[in-house]
């Protein structure tokens, strides 16, 4: 586990360099990068209120990063500045989820330590190859968070949720798969 928690960050860096890339190198203009984020950001956030707040806070984050963006050439540099506001309306949405996610990652945690109980009363094994695919659905989840936060794609908030979700159940196998002697 500590071997993957290791790696992540350096392919983390590798896909949002990339991420960054193909959005902007194959964007038409600033309003098509801003569009998805906003679009998405109605339909995660009904109430106005919310999304005035996260707006808000996006454009201030947005505003400070902005000054360093250099001059690209004509309509390039406002591509980097939608993009970067773009990402901060992203970071602000998985800030938001936070809480949940937490929630989420201690409960499957909590539910896979009840379930190990089942190898002291020898109704079961630890399973190798189910505390492999647990790491990897945490380690995918995490990679999805930390990319959705980190660049300007152009998906839907609900992934944060399925990514929660993959975490939690990722700890409850990793949990519940644990031998009895460690």
């Amino acid at each position: 586990m500590i071997r993957i928690l290791l790696r992540l960050p350096i392919l983390l860096v590798i896909l949002v360099i990339l991420t960054w890339v193909a959005v902007l190198g194959f964007s038409p203009s600033a309003d098509a990068v801003l569009g998805g984020a906003t679009r998405d950001l109605a339909r995660s956030y009904p109430e106005a209120q919310t999304r005035a707040r996260l707006g808000r806070e996006a454009a201030a984050l947005g505003a400070g990063l902005g000054p360093l963006v250099p001059d690209l050439g004509p309509g390039r540099s406002d591509l980097v500045r939608a993009g970067l506001l773009a990402t901060a309306l992203h970071s602000q949405m998985a800030i938001a989820v936070l809480p949940i996610l937490l929630l989420l990652i201690l409960g499957g945690g909590s539910a896979g330590l009840v379930l190990r109980e089942r190898l002291r009363d020898a109704q079961g094994y630890a399973s190798p190859t189910a505390a492999g695919l647990a790491r990897a659905a945490i380690a995918g989840g995490l990679l999805w968070l930390g990319l959705y936060s980190l660049s300007p794609l152009p998906v839907s908030a609900a992934t944060l949720y399925a990514a929660s979700l993959a975490m939690s159940l990722g700890g409850l196998l990793y949990a519940a798969n644990l031998p009895l002697r460690l």
